[in-house]
């Protein structure tokens, strides 16, 4: 008998989840080690014997060879470097078979599932949170790239402002995700602040209404670059900075229509994430139960 299971690894916390009939029957949630990848594991090889799961999907941010299982660099868990995975849960579990997907991809799929698209259509999913991710599905299928790293586009240069960060010049990151709002805040005001802060004295303080501007700026620079490149027909956008932040998502697809060809942009339907939190989740459970 195959048991299944799914794992989101996140840079806060890891998630474990057996799902059946489209429902959540069982979850377990953990915080993630950033320093010792070994120590994350061990809550998750436990439940792993403990539920006898012999069939699994895992998801994680970063780069990764996924047909091997073997972490290269984590996006939100820099010390994970060079980590096989894979092996260390088959050495450790009675797990049998095991799906690796970057996290993005993993939505990508569950949303495109959810919404019954088929081969003839392109879906684009966006995940803005801590971190700015993408993925999407071409003939039911994840795009993955060359080397895995198709739509990874944190390092994307979208922004026109060349205020130099821990990325690239211009990373759209840097200028739109959480972590990215944060830290440019932290240095224009000289004080730590939260991303709500950032977002809650939009209307008050001129300096916190550039950062934000400068976010819609470069978010609608980036889905507009996506759009051009990929020409999906559905477009999502999840992750918790656009859920608690509709309107900001709404200012940048304006500036995206704005800045791109009609007939690529309007041939799109902008969809919700149906899942949230959990949409990763169900997303490589659907990818470890189809492969």
């Amino acid at each position: 008998m195959n048991n299944y299971a799914a794992i989101d690894i996140g840079g806060t916390n890891s998630r474990f989840a057996i799902i059946k009939d489209d429902k959540v029957i069982f979850r377990e949630s953990f915080p993630t080690n950033l320093v010792d990848p070994i120590e994350s594991m061990k809550p998750l090889i436990s439940l792993l014997n403990q539920h006898t799961i012999t069939n699994l999907g895992i998801c994680l941010p970063g780069v990764a060879n996924y047909d091997e299982g073997i972490i290269i660099s984590g996006a939100n868990i820099p010390n994970w470097v060079n980590f096989n995975m894979k092996n260390f849960i088959l050495t450790n579990t009675k797990v049998e078979k095991i799906v690796f997907e970057n996290d993005a991809n993993a939505m990508a799929y569950a949303v495109h599932s959810y919404y019954k698209k088929t081969k003839k259509d392109i879906t684009q999913f966006f995940t803005i949170s801590t971190g700015l991710g993408a993925g999407l599905v071409y003939k039911d299928e994840i795009y993955s790239g060359y080397s895995f790293q198709g739509l990874e586009i944190a390092w994307m240069p979208a922004s026109f402002n060349k205020e130099k960060n821990h990325l690239s010049t211009g990373s759209c990151e840097y200028f739109s995700s959480g972590s990215g709002i944060e830290k440019r805040a932290n240095k224009i005001f000289g004080k730590s602040l939260t991303t709500k802060e950032v977002f809650d004295l939009y209307n008050k303080d001129d300096k916190a209404k550039d950062i934000i501007d400068e976010a819609i700026e470069t978010l609608g620079s980036t889905l507009a670059i996506v759009i051009s490149i990929a020409n999906p027909n559905t477009v999502v956008i999840g992750g918790s900075v656009a859920r608690n932040n509709k309107w900001y998502i709404d200012a940048a697809i304006a500036w995206a229509k704005k800045n791109s060809l009609p007939s690529q942009f309007n041939v799109i339907e902008f969809l919700d994430d149906p899942y949230g939190d959990d949409c990763a989740l169900f997303g490589i459970d659907a990818l470890a139960k189809k492969k």
